[in-house]
């Protein structure tokens, strides 16, 4: 039986559709984030620092992509925070309703690999999709060295039962 995420994503950017990403993510990540941009056909991606207040400071031309997001991916050291989480499902909540489109969250809170002790400090992904004020939510683990490039597609897997056929179809030819 399929979710009521499944293919949506998907079907954007096989319809020649833009996928439009808001990623909040601590700086030192930037560079590899950089990457998801180029690796997709149609897709945008509009980087903010760790916290939903760079989203509330925004300035209009940031706000507009931001009212445009299809995917809201949350990558970033330190510990799981309730209240980020929470932010991050309200604003999915009210682009979905005001869109009348599906937004799908993933959140992860990490240590970078480097600065990990033995035990693993992170917590669980978080994908959660809002569409017609439905919300459906899913729970993975990362790998020791999990990305936030990883998270997007992950984000995207989980949300839209994506496979690898269809990435190798999407990803652009270098």
């Amino acid at each position: 039986m399929e979710k009521s995420t499944d293919k949506y994503l998907i079907n954007r950017l096989e319809d020649g559709n833009h996928l439009n990403i808001v990623l909040l993510s601590h700086n030192a990540y930037w560079p590899e984030i950089q990457k998801l941009d180029h690796h997709f056909e149609n897709c945008n991606v509009t980087v903010f620092g760790s916290s939903t207040s760079y989203i509330k400071l925004a300035d209009n031309q940031k706000r507009e992509k931001i009212e445009n997001s299809d995917l809201i991916i949350f990558y970033s050291s330190g510990f799981y925070n309730e209240k980020r989480l929470t932010e991050l499902k309200d604003i999915a909540f009210r682009i979905s309703n005001n869109k009348n489109k599906r937004v799908s969250i993933g959140y992860l809170y990490c240590i970078p690999f480097e600065q990990k002790s033995d035990e693993n400090i992170s917590e669980k992904i978080k994908i959660v999709s809002f569409k017609n004020g439905e919300e459906v939510t899913e729970e993975a683990y990362p790998t020791p060295y999990f990305s936030a490039y990883d998270l997007a597609e992950l984000t995207l897997a989980m949300a839209d039962s994506y496979d690898s056929v269809k990435q190798r179809k999407l990803e652009k030819k270098l």
